[in-house]
């Protein structure tokens, strides 16, 4: 589960997350709703938003009117995203409700604990999210904003890489083919250096520190962690389609 977090959390967008979330999962007998509300520093919004608490703006429409508590209260990502609207920063004393964790309802299953979300919220698809699977994706979100933060003295340097699925998947591909690597091989060093850099040590992932590990760090891993013997056949190598500008030391 851990290393499917780490993937996932590899995946995660700035701010807000790229999921919509009705229920959030504390444990097998304890949730709360995306009720326009904060839980732990994060935001949870009626519409599926999920976003750090401080992130949150209030919302106004086209005449300057905003809503009554708790709902005018948006992430700032999600309100770009609504036309003819526009955004205010909160004021001191502005701040959302604590969510109302409850016990589950046993007679219901869990994606319908909190139904009237999925009924009068979102148009989208709503999830059931385990708090714990969150809460690290937020943290590697918030680790991919200051990673951003280039100081001016060193902007000669390549930019870190963004924590995309998209970024993680190319670069892990120009490790495997870098080291000439079969398909099977190239999973293999992937799955080894995803729970490698799940640790807070390991030989195999270089981390520099004890934050979420960056796209950088686990491509540098697959460049190195041993997979073993090749047994690999023509098909399998050619699947590998490394064309020769790929098989270049990465950046």
């Amino acid at each position: 589960m851990l290393a499917l977090s780490l993937l996932l959390g590899a995946a995660g967008v700035k701010a807000m997350l790229g999921i919509k979330v009705s229920t959030v999962q504390l444990s097998d007998n304890e949730i709360f709703c995306s009720d326009n509300c904060a839980f732990s520093g994060t935001y949870f919004g009626d519409d599926g938003s999920v976003c750090p608490e401080k992130e949150i703006v209030v919302q106004l429409d086209d005449k300057g009117v905003e809503n009554p508590e708790p709902y005018k209260y948006v992430c700032a990502e999600a309100a770009s995203k609504t036309p003819g609207w526009s955004v205010r920063p909160r004021k001191n004393g502005e701040e959302p409700p604590s969510c109302d964790v409850q016990e589950v309802t046993k007679s219901l299953p869990m994606d319908a604990q909190c139904i009237s979300n999925k009924q009068f919220g979102s148009s989208g698809k709503l999830e059931v999210a385990q708090w714990s699977d969150l809460k690290k994706q937020l943290e590697l979100a918030s680790a991919g904003q200051e990673g951003d933060k280039v100081d001016k003295s060193t902007s000669n340097k390549a930019p870190k890489q963004e924590n995309t699925l998209e970024n993680l998947k190319r670069e892990i591909k120009k490790a495997c083919c870098f080291r000439a690597l079969s398909v099977g091989q190239c999973r293999r060093a992937e799955g080894q250096c995803i729970h490698a850099c799940s640790q807070k040590e390991s030989r195999d992932c270089p981390r520099k520190s004890q934050e979420q590990p960056t796209v950088e760090e686990l491509a540098q891993c697959v460049e190195k962690v041993e997979v073993g013997d090749r047994f690999a056949d023509a098909e399998d190598l050619q699947k590998a389609a490394c064309d020769k500008g790929s098989l270049s030391k990465r950046a």
